[in-house]
């Protein structure tokens, strides 16, 4: 926890801060191992959540439709669940900082 994630030693090197996004890397370390498929099923299970969050978004701030084929807020949340963009995200385990933001963004929502 007090070195960046970044961080190798060299001066040049911005170091990048994260403490929540460090310690969710080090209780998945811990509980599924250092191999890249527990970072990354990790990483899918948050992409879910934050799709979830985006539908309980658009719900608020929307409400619901009276017909379900104009449910606006349902086809949002599907739009960013598989949306290209997030290819990066779920790609790669350093995705997992945007997770986090997303996720905690949308629950102060």
């Amino acid at each position: 926890m007090t070195h960046g994630y970044w961080s190798v030693g060299a001066v040049d090197l911005p170091i990048l801060y994260r403490p929540v996004t460090i310690l969710s890397f080090a209780i998945n370390s811990a509980l599924l191992g250092s191999g890249p498929l527990g970072f990354r099923a990790v990483n899918l299970a948050l992409h879910a959540l934050v799709s979830v969050l985006v539908l309980l978004l658009g719900r608020r701030v929307f409400g619901r439709a009276a017909a379900p084929a104009l449910d606006a807020p349902l086809a949002a949340a599907l739009l960013f669940a598989v949306h290209p963009i997030h290819t990066e995200v779920l790609g790669e385990v350093v995705g997992r900082a945007e997770l986090l933001a997303a996720a905690e963004r949308s629950s102060l929502s």
